[in-house]
């Protein structure tokens, strides 16, 4: 199986507070457009602009939009008269991923990434009333890592949007807010910012050195200088959930057991052996096979 990590952004149908749609909005929503960037689980240091993809989308039961769904998105119903359906843009979304990526779909294993849950929502209920097929993946919050990221390195931003948030790390963001083209490339520099080595901490870094040296995962794409040892079980717990969480590594990822095996799997074999004596080396000899 080949790791991918699509991050997706959906404008969908809306329509103002007050009105008799509002409150029934989660049920009665359609996606009409889709933007999506293809992206690496482990990024380089200065990561290229990655593939993308866009669709307008025709929708089915309210073709025309509210004025306040076209004022918030900039998308007009004249638009979407000769857009695909649904089932045709997520066909072709698939086709598109099997050509960049040069893996088949059967052979996926995908991490749908979006800025909060309202994506992973609409897409799974629509595709299910349609019958349309959807490959299984993993889903991840961007927010809530941004968030974790955010406490993890007492920065500031942890209540931010998405626009305040590429803000708050000097990152630059192209295109309206609310289309979904502009906002999936918005969120991934937010991730490959955060998933950056430049931003690991000394520990995580250090760790990260560790299991390299050992032969634990390939070589990485990317160069610094790793201080290294951790020095108590705390700082290696810290640093193991800062590597998960940035998908550095997924060898520690499993079980919740994993610290204290981990930390003497890895940190035993720098330990040196205790000199021997010739009484204990004699002794050793003399031990039963």
């Amino acid at each position: 199986m080949t790791e991918l990590i699509l991050i997706v952004d959906l404008e969908a149908t809306c329509w103002p507070p007050g009105s008799p749609e509002r409150p029934r909005q989660s049920e009665l929503s359609e996606i009409i457009e889709l933007g999506a960037v293809l992206t690496e689980p482990i990024l380089r240091e200065r990561p290229e602009p990655p593939p993308r993809f866009e669709r307008l989308i025709r929708p089915s039961q309210h073709p025309t939009l509210t004025p306040f769904c076209e004022e918030l998105t900039g998308i007009h119903s004249a638009e979407l008269t000769d857009a695909p359906a649904l089932a045709q843009a997520l066909e072709e979304l698939w086709a598109w991923m099997e050509r960049e990526s040069g893996v088949q779909r059967s052979e996926w294993s995908l991490t749908l990434a979006s800025w909060g849950a309202f994506d992973r929502g609409i897409l799974k209920r629509q595709a299910g009333e349609l019958g349309l097929w959807l490959p299984d993946w993993t889903h991840v919050d961007l927010k809530r890592v941004f968030e974790r990221w955010c406490r993890r390195h007492r920065r500031e931003g942890v209540r931010f949007g998405l626009r305040k948030a590429l803000d708050a790390r000097g990152l630059t963001h192209e295109g309206p807010a609310h289309r979904a083209l502009s906002d999936a490339l918005a969120a991934w520099r937010l991730w490959a910012h955060i998933h950056s080595p430049e931003q690991l901490s000394e520990p995580a870094a250090a760790l990260l050195g560790l299991i390299q040296e050992q032969g634990l995962i390939g070589p990485l794409r990317w160069s610094r200088s790793l201080p290294r040892p951790l020095d108590h079980k705390a700082s290696f717990e810290r640093a193991a959930l800062e590597l998960l969480d940035a998908r550095f590594i997924e060898a520690l990822e499993h079980g919740r057991g994993y610290v204290e095996g981990a930390r003497a799997r890895l940190l035993s074999p720098l330990k040196a052996p205790p000199p021997q004596t010739p009484d204990t080396a004699q002794r050793a000899e003399d031990q039963p096979l």
